[in-house]
């Protein structure tokens, strides 16, 4: 990162655009103090990065490019695993939507196919009702060209900001179907933020 300054206010959400390198994933790990900050300082959900990044871990979920997920694992088991980690889980969120998708509880979580274990990710990040979900390429995991994941990716997020106090930050490599989701876009080129736009203001500069 070079000289970053990102400002994201509360029940917004926000997309990083930028190729392969850009510094997309760095700035999630630096967030949740995966990385630590060299030089500088900053803010998330109020507390230091450098030195409160245990409560910022707390408030926070993170839906990985690879989500890490035990394929060993019945699905049930997994989210009990998750369960017991968190002290605030919406339990009927998270049923409710595997019955939705269909999504059997009892099944090993590495027989579903990479899109269904990308929702199943998606949904234990959700459980916890984290004031900052961070979503690393969301297009990848959902594909917007799928008429099946990818309305119901958009409409779980969309209930997600509805409360105020919520903040979604994803990062992409392509904004494709985004543009509907998000509040504001930065451009990020070799750790540096070029400039934000809304989604409209981007539009019109491709034109």
């Amino acid at each position: 990162m070079d000289n970053l300054y990102l400002r994201i206010p509360w029940g917004k959400s926000f997309c990083l655009l930028g190729p392969s390198g850009a510094g997309k994933t760095s700035i999630l790990q630096l967030l949740l103090g995966i990385k630590r900050v060299a030089q500088g300082e900053g803010i998330c959900l109020g507390f230091d990065l450098v030195r409160q990044f245990v409560p910022i871990r707390e408030k926070t979920s993170l839906v990985e490019e690879e989500p890490r997920l035990y394929d060993f694992l019945k699905v049930k088991e997994m989210i009990d695993f998750c369960r017991s980690l968190y002290p605030h889980w919406n339990h009927q969120l998270l049923w409710g939507a595997l019955l939705e998708v269909g999504i059997n509880e009892e099944i090993k979580v590495g027989s579903l196919s990479p899109a269904y274990q990308s929702l199943l990710a998606l949904l234990l990040a959700l459980a916890p009702q984290p004031e900052l979900l961070l979503i690393d390429e969301p297009c990848r995991h959902y594909g917007y060209h799928n008429t099946h994941t990818w309305p119901f990716f958009a409409r779980l997020i969309e209930e997600q900001l509805q409360d105020p106090q919520r903040t979604v930050l994803m990062v992409s490599r392509e904004l494709g179907e985004l543009e509907s989701m998000v509040d504001q876009v930065g451009l990020l080129d070799q750790g540096k933020l070029r400039d934000t736009f809304t989604p409209e203001e981007l539009l019109e500069k491709d034109d």
